[in-house]
């Protein structure tokens, strides 16, 4: 896959401090510094993980300026906020995060496909439109059009069958394939 499949915006509970577990951390911690270490510890662990999309260790995912005691490490998993290779427990990264990528998914698919109702197949456009580029009057020496052309009302249109008419002689398969089809449904092949 070419892309990522993390997000660069994680969705985090806004209750998430209030959350059974870390009132547990707390009172085993009992001390705020270290309450604020292993909470710094937990959000970049969670935060790294949206953002690589599978759940990634602590140590690798604190930022540089924290390094993680073993303490704080061994309250986060003994509340369960870490699991033993200290990561975002698979379970609960999954109930996050997997809804999270599957709307996003449904959302990338449906733009998708309302962009080919709307514009058609692009990638076919795109060979056609880089194929004009290719054989543009600039780009190719002047031709002589031997070759009538069949009478149309609409200029654009003559240009459009001219430049049909080369494209259906492309070396490029799908080019010559794609612009024979369009002819033959103009009723020029």
């Amino acid at each position: 896959m070419s892309r990522e499949d993390g997000f660069s915006r994680a969705d985090v509970d806004s209750t998430m401090l209030d959350d059974l577990k870390f009132r547990r951390l707390w009172k085993q911690l009992g001390h705020q510094g270290l309450m604020a270490e292993a909470t710094t510890v937990y959000l970049s662990t969670l935060l790294r993980s949206w953002h690589d999309g599978l759940p990634v260790n602590a140590e690798d995912a604190a930022p540089p300026w924290l390094s993680p005691s073993d303490d704080t490490l061994n309250a986060l998993v003994s509340v369960g906020l870490l699991d033993k290779d200290h990561r975002i427990p698979k379970r609960s990264f999954d109930a996050w995060f997997r809804p999270a990528w599957e709307r996003r998914e449904r959302l990338r698919s449906g733009g998708r496909m309302t962009a080919e109702r709307r514009w058609g197949d692009q990638s076919v456009r795109q060979t056609d439109r880089q194929t004009v580029i290719a054989t543009s009057p600039a780009n190719s020496p002047a031709t002589s059009s031997a070759t009538p052309l069949r009478s149309i009302d609409d200029p654009s249109d003559a240009k459009l069958v001219d430049d049909l008419r080369r494209f259906a002689s492309s070396e490029d398969a799908l080019v010559a394939e794609n612009a024979r089809g369009r002819l033959q449904k103009m009723g020029l092949a």
